[in-house]
């Protein structure tokens, strides 16, 4: 990652995903952290599962990203109360840390099922800026379990995403509701 910041010069944003990248090494978060600190004028962000013990150096990373994105998948990632327990716990961390947190949420026929106005309480609660709902794509462990699974296109009435939570839906193109509030 250094070489490439360093060769361009013109790189201005960087969003990093996984894997899981924070679940690095923590010699390997440490010299992470060092690259940030000395690209401070980069625009840095990052997508995590939260589905782990947070630690305090990876807390200081998460501090220094523009934008932290988890997802909030229902059927997919908390396939067991610890999992659900342990993500809410770190993201009311990182909330009370000042963290800039935004959700995906997968829309699955379990989401939908669950009715979505429930869950924008609970992420209410939480303190969470943003929220989008995405499809899912039919690819990888979505294709595997496909018939588990109702893909966005599939959902007749759209009137249950809570409309005054979202930031963007992603369909096969992105949509942009006409009273969206953007940060």
């Amino acid at each position: 990652l250094r070489n490439i910041l360093s060769q361009n010069s013109n790189i201005k944003k960087v969003y990093i995903t996984g894997g899981e990248p924070m679940i690095m090494h923590p010699d390997s978060l440490l010299l992470f952290d060092k690259i940030i600190d000395d690209y401070q004028y980069i625009d840095w962000n990052i997508a995590t599962n939260l589905c782990y013990p947070l630690h305090s150096y990876q807390i200081n990373i998460l501090k220094k990203m523009n934008d932290v994105l988890t997802s909030f998948d229902i059927g997919i990632r908390f396939n067991n109360i610890h999992n659900l327990l342990l993500w809410k716990r770190n993201v009311q961390s990182l909330i009370k840390e000042g963290v800039n947190l935004r959700i995906s949420c997968c829309l699955t026929k379990q989401m939908i099922k669950k009715n979505p106005m429930k869950f924008k309480r609970f992420f209410d609660k939480l303190g969470v800026k943003g929220v989008a709902y995405l499809n899912l794509f039919d690819v990888g462990w979505t294709h595997e379990n496909k018939k588990e699974l109702k893909m966005y296109s599939e959902f007749k009435d759209l009137n249950l995403i809570p409309k005054n939570h979202y930031y963007r839906i992603y369909t096969n193109k992105i949509e942009i509701p006409e009273k969206a509030k953007f940060a």
